[in-house]
């Protein structure tokens, strides 16, 4: 994931970090069928092993969450435990 703030005059008046949606579906590979309960971890890319943000799909494997970073690179990490 990358995220890159557009640059207008209003954006550079503020000084909070901007906001973003991310949103997506996770797929099981074999069956097309939405993964649900999966785990997704956020988090920069020059510090994967620290989350900024962690979420869970819901019953059909959607997912969206609002972050509020700074521009930059970041890396998304989904991953579901099986019985």
């Amino acid at each position: 994931m990358y995220a890159q703030q557009q640059k207008t005059q209003q954006s550079q008046q503020r000084t909070a970090a901007p906001s973003y949606t991310l949103k997506g579906v996770l797929l099981d590979s074999l069956t097309q069928e939405g993964e649900p309960y999966a785990t997704i971890k956020i988090a920069k890319k020059n510090a994967p092993q620290k989350a900024l943000k962690m979420a869970v799909t819901d019953l059909n494997g959607k997912f969206q969450e609002k972050l509020t970073v700074a521009p930059g690179e970041y890396i998304i990490t989904l991953f579901k435990f099986r019985k």
